[in-house]
């Protein structure tokens, strides 16, 4: 998804029929390129986040790729909510 005013993409959701082998961290590496070359951060939706999907972005967040504006925290529902963004090269 994009928002082609703030120049900032996201998933609205991607699933993975096979887990715990690279394709999650995978398909997140080329959308965030994709954004970067075409000048947009890469954010986390303002919607909960998955387990798979709080996994990358903390494994992003500790190699210094993403940025950490709100902490991932448990919505109660099985999922999270925070904010996570890989900001464009200005």
């Amino acid at each position: 998804m994009s928002d082609n005013a703030d120049r900032a993409r996201w998933f609205n959701g991607i699933e993975v029929n096979e887990k715990g082998k690279g394709f999650g961290t995978a398909t997140y590496k080329a959308a965030i390129e994709r954004a970067m070359l075409d000048g947009y951060d890469f954010q986390t939706h303002e919607w909960s986040q998955t387990e798979g999907a709080r996994r990358v972005c903390d494994r992003l967040a500790q190699a210094g790729v993403a940025r950490v504006e709100e902490e991932f925290t448990p919505d109660g529902n099985g999922k999270f909510n925070g904010r996570y963004v890989v900001d464009a090269a200005k």
